[in-house]
């Protein structure tokens, strides 16, 4: 009661200081009721112990399921949303990046005429090319730029990323426990499948998976992370297993924090505390802490020795030279004033962004969890309280999203699917629908039945206004491509002018390295001068000379 009379004082402060935040204080009461709710829920009925190989085979099934599900879906919405291309120059940053590894280089070479083949967020820097981003989510895309699938990067990061919450449900729901009193194996079982389906049908975590941003890779690394951590910090079991976990464990981390250092850092505080607890608890031994340490280790060795040798110094990245290039992109820190708290966490926005995962339904799901399974809840607090801090400091994400939602805290999704999971898989079981109070069928199902139209009636009300903006975003962003696409240019070189899409024209020089890539079919040049002509003629005599004329939708390509 105590607790309740708190929290409830807290929120009445703070609806008193915050400003233009309506919508997002009331779903701060919601999150917070869902919270309370699940403190006082705690029940005992749905669990006994857990004995059943069958139903880990099961499991191990689900994974191979909702894998390919999740995969299918994101690539149908790349085809047919996207139509496999990119629609920022953020992803085609990353892409011209992928494309370097892809050959084995750390770099590209600065290429002729090179102020005309000049790209938003690829930097040169003494003649070397490079991504502004670091080299995390490249490495990733490198094998599917060297197929020729460059698109499918984003859908196979996402089957992964779903697998990894599904699993980190299962993990969690199993460890929720009093004793000898455990869940039974079909709310474990039933929690992957509802923590799947949440991320999945995420209407901003499809439309992400479907684009190059890394935002869905490092959600997926995180919940991998925590998996890894979980599976090493269990008691029994084979030790050899449990050193092949902890160097996953050290492998995700490194790579989460290679793909978006502030963010792995931050996130990785709960991830950090828990291990230390666990290692001194002796949950670790010394042979598996060991692999963890020594793979993080080399993760983040390889990460500095590309920085260093894109940027000839430790210890610096692409951002770096982004803010002396681009001024107004230089990050800065500043206490939220009483209208800015909605950027941090725009609980608001995310209401619909993270559909189905709901955060009042993940409070209450999380508030519920007791044993082992609070430890990994603990983690998650601490890694989420320093991770929004930041953002609520940072001049992030406080400008147009384009309709990917609100991106930069996309990892949240982690806890919410697991909290939402925990709190319907005992609805969706006979030994969980037995708990409610009812003679009655509609009495049991009548709160699962509640849940899936509410999860598909938003679904299909937001869909198609969210999608619609990315669709025009990213049609636009391609016009140009696109009518060279239809032109069927062989051996060219397309000069275009300012004001063509209305995107900026470092947007559209959407070339692979040129000096990896000598034999594209076609080179993007911006029209700047005469002088620009001649230089390209020359250096490319091979290649004929095109024009880009028009606007958006009307551009056409011909002979210059």
């Amino acid at each position: 009661m105590l607790f309740c009379v708190a929290g409830q004082f807290a929120l009445w402060l703070v609806s008193g200081y915050v400003a233009d935040c309506a919508r997002e204080l009331c779903a701060l009461h919601l999150a917070w009721l869902g919270l309370t709710a699940g403190i006082l829920v705690r029940t005992d009925n749905h669990r006994f112990v857990v004995s059943s190989g069958e139903s880990d085979r099961l499991m191990r099934a689900d994974d191979g399921v909702v894998f390919a599900l999740a995969t299918l879906l994101a690539s149908l919405v790349c085809i047919l949303v996207m139509h496999r291309r990119e629609g920022t120059a953020d992803e085609w940053a990353y892409t011209f990046q992928a494309a370097a590894f892809a050959k084995g280089q750390a770099y590209a070479s600065s290429p002729p005429c090179a102020s005309a083949f000049r790209n938003f967020y690829v930097y040169d820097v003494s003649g070397r090319l490079f991504s502004q981003y670091t080299p995390g989510w490249p490495l990733f895309m490198a094998p599917f730029v060297k197929a020729g699938a460059t698109w499918l990067s984003g859908p196979i990061a996402f089957g992964l990323m779903v697998v990894g919450v599904s699993r980190l449900a299962r993990s969690v729901t199993k460890a929720d426990c009093r004793g000898e009193l455990r869940p039974s194996p079909g709310v474990v079982r039933a929690a992957g499948i509802w923590a799947a389906v949440l991320v999945t049908f995420g209407t901003m975590t499809l439309i992400n998976a479907a684009s190059r941003y890394s935002h869905i890779f490092v959600a997926g690394l995180y919940a991998w992370t925590l998996e890894s951590l979980v599976q090493v910090s269990t008691r029994g079991g084979d030790a050899r297993v449990k050193w092949g976990w902890g160097m996953v464990l050290g492998i995700s981390a490194s790579w989460m924090l290679a793909t978006r250092p502030a963010d792995g850092a931050l996130l990785g505080l709960g991830i950090a505390a828990m291990f230390s607890v666990d290692l001194l608890d002796r949950r670790i031994d010394i042979p598996t802490m060991a692999y963890s340490l020594v793979s993080l280790a080399i993760g983040i060795g390889i990460t500095l020795g590309i920085l260093r040798m894109q940027l000839g110094a430790w210890f610096k990245t692409g951002y770096s030279i982004g803010e002396v290039i681009y001024p107004w992109s230089k990050i800065r820190y500043s206490f939220p004033g009483p209208s800015d708290w909605k950027y941090g966490l725009p609980l608001a926005t995310g209401s619909y962004c993270w559909w189905p995962a709901s955060v009042p339904v993940a409070m209450f799901g999380l508030a519920t969890v007791r044993g082992r399974a609070r430890a990994t809840v603990v983690a998650l607090a601490i890694g989420f309280a320093a991770f929004v801090g930041y953002l609520e400091c940072v001049n992030l994400g406080h400008g147009e999203n384009w309709g990917y939602g609100p991106r930069y805290v996309l990892p949240i999704v982690v806890p919410l699917s697991v909290g939402g999971a925990i709190a319907l898989a005992p609805l969706s079981v006979g030994a969980g629908a037995r708990t409610l109070v009812a003679r009655f069928s509609f009495q049991r199902f009548a709160p699962l039945v509640i849940a899936i139209v509410g999860f598909v009636s938003v679904w299909l009300s937001v869909v198609p206004k969210e999608w619609a903006t990315v669709m025009d975003h990213t049609k636009r962003h391609a016009a140009l491509s696109t009518a060279i696409s239809r032109a069927h240019l062989k051996n060219a070189i397309v000069l275009f002018p300012q004001g063509l899409t209305g995107f900026d024209p470092k947007d559209l020089t959407k070339n692979l390295p040129i000096d990896l890539y000598p034999n594209q079919d076609v080179l993007i040049a911006i029209d700047r001068s005469e002088e620009t002509e001649v230089c390209l003629r020359n250096a490319f005599p091979a290649r004929q000379v095109y024009s880009a004329t028009g606007v958006g939708d009307d551009v056409v390509i011909a002979p210059f």
